[in-house]
């Protein structure tokens, strides 16, 4: 019987993991960034990889960070996220500690997942620990997210992941898959702050002249 179960929680991680890489773009390299949250190499004994993206806004940096303090119902304009709502007391300003329920769709496949801020610096960056899901391999995952000026007074809307999957070998597999993921959350919210519409069609809104090459 041990051996059975074994063979089918196998067989499960392996068409997890074929279905989710079917999707997964080639990896690209990070867009240079530099993040003001702090490193995040190893959590827990567990080593994790990072990504980050980063995209301008035509807008403030406090019209940015109105639209990322929307936490518990990021729903209501992120077209990535299907339903989401502030659980274990939380309101849906983004605060420390803070938690929701969110569910995203991989193709078919739907994934939940809750998620609590670890770090926060307001007007500036937060960062959340997913720290419970369903039908995503999993070990390891934090998200940051956060605004900042560059150097030629533009401003940055960024995102730094820090994770790692299970099994293992998927970490490095599922790289390009995560980044094409990040570049979509970013698209999605530069659109919403820039132009105020809520959840638009994310493969017309893909297909844009203004982010082909973003």
């Amino acid at each position: 019987m041990k051996a059975k179960s074994y063979m089918k929680m196998a067989l499960a991680t392996f068409l997890t993991a074929t279905t989710l890489l079917s999707n997964a773009s080639e990896p690209k390299e990070d867009k240079p960034i530099k993040s003001d949250m702090k490193e995040l190499k190893e959590v827990d004994g567990i080593k994790l990889k990072e990504l980050t993206y980063q995209l301008k806004v035509d807008a403030t940096p406090e019209q940015v960070w109105d639209v990322l303090a929307k936490y518990g119902n990021v729903a209501s304009f992120h077209t990535i996220v299907a339903e989401s709502s502030s659980i274990g007391g939380s309101g849906n300003e983004v605060t420390m500690g803070c938690e929701r329920s969110c569910t995203i769709y991989d193709g078919k496949r739907r994934i939940d997942i809750k998620e609590r801020v670890t770090e926060i610096e307001e007007g500036k960056y937060y960062r959340y620990e997913v720290y419970e899901w369903v039908n995503f391999p999993l070990k390891k995952m934090f998200v940051g997210f956060g605004v900042k000026k560059d150097e030629d007074g533009n401003t940055i809307l960024y995102q730094v992941q820090n994770y790692r999957l299970k099994p293992s070998f998927l970490t490095g597999l599922m790289k390009g898959k995560l980044q094409k993921q990040q570049r979509e959350a970013l698209i999605v919210c530069k659109h919403y702050i820039e132009t105020g519409e809520e959840n638009p069609d994310l493969e017309k809104l893909l297909k844009m002249e203004k982010y082909k090459d973003v």
